[in-house]
């Protein structure tokens, strides 16, 4: 009598693409490269310590802010990238104040963005490597 194989005792693989790779356009997903994406906002490491406490509207706050400069000109860092716009935090004044929840406003900025950037990262990167930038699944 035949052993079962390591193979023959797995249970069957099924993908949320839609099977388990039968050769009837069901096929596992994959990872065709890697791209990277940046928002479109961005301060300079010089300047983000006076934008943050600006923008958070803690510019009384000279100690804390004399110390958060220390730290950024030691940090090596030359640019920030940020989703957070001056409009998009008027707009939510909640997510200057620690006070407030803002937890459930912040997720949908996310929701928002995050999609958008990967959408660029994958096009970009699908363009670098000479493929067509048509992204399906995504």
């Amino acid at each position: 009598m035949a052993t079962p194989t390591a193979a023959s005792r797995r249970p069957a693989v099924t993908s949320p693409c839609g099977g388990g790779g039968d050769g009837h356009g069901h096929r596992h997903a994959a990872v065709l490269a890697i791209g990277t994406a940046n928002p479109a906002s961005w301060v300079t490491q010089e300047e983000y310590v006076d934008w943050y406490f600006r923008v958070t509207n803690s510019e009384h706050l000279a100690d804390l802010k004399a110390k958060m400069k220390r730290i950024c000109d030691k940090s090596g860092i030359k640019k920030r990238h940020f989703h957070l716009t001056e409009e998009l935090l008027a707009d939510h004044p909640d997510f200057a104040d620690r006070a407030q929840p803002s937890l459930d406003a912040r997720l949908d900025v996310a929701a928002a963005a995050v999609p958008e950037l990967a959408a660029a990262a994958a096009a970009r990167k699908a363009i670098a490597e000479g493929r067509d930038k048509i992204i399906y699944d995504l």
